[in-house]
């Protein structure tokens, strides 16, 4: 893996397009469509759907610890990786991972990844690979619209008018995630002060042009895209660049706890090292030596955990 230079533009406009499209979370009613209530050992599953952006109503699973709340501890909002979704056995196996040490937990499924939360709009690109639909337009990037469905969920777990929230609605929050996952709780971070932590694995969506350049992870597709149509470069660059976390994490307000595989070939990590000295709160990263994109849970999830325990007993 040669990394030679790390690429990255920052819009003009980057901040008053950001200031409008979190305007146009914040106009969207929080509405929540109850579609089963399963009792657990634990307490309840419960699954749901949310109205985002573009008329698209997100789906999720809420974890509801009987335990946790009696001891009013931080809601985990996690963020699945791409390609995979909350009915997943391995992200099912992240959630309980915080269910049995009394966390509850939600995860939301990204648009058009499985079968759950589908985005029925018409986009340039519509007939290419998920994230490539919309790329020809700002207000319809594919990142840029997981960002917003972020968004949204965390203001949703804030509404005590919400039945499943009622219990929730004034718990702290912990965003975390693997590689996409990552990305979007950072992403959240960066856009949001309902978090009181922020801890990202293996982090996507850094150093964007260069992670496109280099064919990293799914902006390969992206690439492929370019090849065939050069003269859509930099319409390309640009628009994918209103979701570089490189340009966003400056605004994260609460801590961040983080991991990296040192020999990373689809996130690599220097991408995201790149973001992180941007970052101005309390930060730390670990650093799993000789591992690429994961492959080190077993170890790093109970130094998560501790961590969460460590931090919410200050």
């Amino acid at each position: 893996m040669n990394i030679k230079e790390i690429k990255y533009l920052k819009p003009q406009d980057f901040h008053t397009s950001w200031e409008s499209w979190l305007k146009e979370v914040k106009e969207i009613p929080n509405k929540v469509y109850i579609e089963k209530i399963v009792p657990q050992v634990f307490g309840s599953l419960v699954t749901l759907y949310f109205d985002s952006v573009k008329n698209t109503k997100v789906h999720a699973r809420l974890y509801i610890s009987n335990k946790a709340i009696k001891l009013k501890r931080p809601l985990i909002v996690l963020f699945h990786g791409a390609g995979s979704a909350t009915y997943d056995e391995h992200n099912i196996i992240h959630s309980l991972n915080w269910v049995k040490k009394d966390f509850c937990v939600i995860m939301m499924d990204c648009r058009n990844q499985g079968m759950l939360t589908i985005d029925h709009n018409e986009y340039s690109l519509n007939d290419k690979y998920y994230p490539c639909r919309g790329l020809l337009d700002k207000e319809t990037v594919y990142d840029k619209l997981l960002y917003q469905d972020a968004v949204k969920l965390l203001e949703i777990t804030r509404d005590k008018n919400l039945e499943p929230f009622k219990d929730l609605y004034d718990k702290e929050v912990v965003v975390a995630g693997p590689s996409q996952g990552g990305q979007l709780s950072l992403a959240a971070a960066s856009l949001s002060d309902i978090p009181s932590l922020c801890i990202p694995d293996i982090p996507s969506g850094c150093a964007i042009i260069s992670r496109i350049e280099g064919r990293f992870g799914k902006y390969t597709s992206y690439d492929d895209i370019i090849k065939e149509n050069p003269h859509l470069k930099d319409i390309i660059y640009q628009n994918t660049s209103y979701a570089d976390l490189i340009n966003m994490v400056e605004n994260i307000k609460c801590p961040v706890y983080s991991s990296v595989g040192t020999v990373d070939d689809i996130c690599p990590m220097e991408f995201y090292l790149k973001a992180y000295q941007k970052i101005k709160t309390e930060k730390e990263v670990i650093y799993y030596e000789g591992y690429g994109h994961g492959g080190f849970e077993e170890v790093h999830v109970p130094k998560k955990i501790g961590y969460v325990f460590n931090y919410f007993k200050k």
